[in-house]
């Protein structure tokens, strides 16, 4: 009776302390919302409006992700130009460091002459530093782009390699810096290779809230005839994310002497 006694006793002491030190449950779902804008009256009236989202899927060693992102510029009420892109991807994990992912992505960038884009890529990709300080990987695919461009310049069709790599710093439990940089090289012609590069330092407000500051960086060996190779775009933003955090455990209690 007295060793029943211990067990009984012994389980409602290590009941609540097991239950503190388990790990929460996966995120399974999470997202990302943004928006910003500026405007200038006075001699000229000019506005720019931003918009982004993504969205994550993760189950086990399946990841999805989707991402879109809205630009457009208008000036004493006429549109100058707009940029819109999405892309949707799907990744599975073999381990801790290797994955396979295919995606495909579609592009429309007045600024830089391109009326529309299309691409699908496969490929695999390694990961160098999974975190959680810093995560850092490398990925290579071989890609198809249907490229149609602004009037007369002809549509371009392609097949071709991507390389490219991401790399997350977590500085703080409230700041993240994240840097994406790709580059997609023609297998039809040898001058014809585009370059894209992104980097945002998001600060936490709150739980829900943080202060996004985003450069995106465009770049085209071969452009659209009568538009420059290199477009950058700049954005300040507040962007909301879910889920919010979990709470902190509550202290344990002070074990008896």
């Amino acid at each position: 009776m007295k060793l029943d006694a211990l067990v009984a006793a012994t389980l409602l002491v290590a009941s609540p302390s097991a239950a503190q030190g388990a790990p929460p449950p996966p995120v399974v779902w999470s997202g990302e919302a943004g928006l910003s804008y500026v405007q200038t009256t006075g001699n000229s009236e000019n506005s720019t409006l931003g918009a982004g989202l993504k969205l994550g899927y993760q189950r086990d060693v399946w990841t999805v992700s989707f991402a879109t992102a809205f630009v457009r510029t208008q000036s004493d009420g006429l549109k100058n130009a707009e940029k819109f892109d999405a892309m949707l991807r799907g990744e599975r994990g073999f381990g801790e460091r290797v994955a396979v992912y295919a995606q495909g992505a579609f592009l429309r960038d007045l600024f830089a002459g391109i009326d529309g884009q299309e691409t699908v890529e496969s490929g695999g990709l390694y990961k160098l530093a999974t975190g959680p300080k810093h995560s850092f990987s490398l990925s290579a695919a071989l890609a198809y782009t249907a490229e149609q461009r602004l009037a007369p310049s002809p549509d371009r069709n392609f097949a071709g390699g991507r390389g490219a790599l991401a790399y997350t710093w977590q500085i703080s439990p409230t700041a993240r810096f994240t840097e994406n940089l790709s580059y997609l090289q023609s297998f039809k012609a040898s001058a014809d290779g585009r370059v894209l590069h992104r980097a945002a330092l998001t600060a936490n407000i709150n739980e829900i809230f943080a202060l996004k500051l985003a450069h995106e960086l465009l770049y085209f060996r071969d452009p659209v005839p009568g538009k420059k190779r290199t477009d950058t775009t700049v954005l300040v933003s507040i962007v909301a994310r879910w889920p919010t955090p979990a709470p902190p455990c509550p202290p344990c209690p002070p074990q008896p002497p």
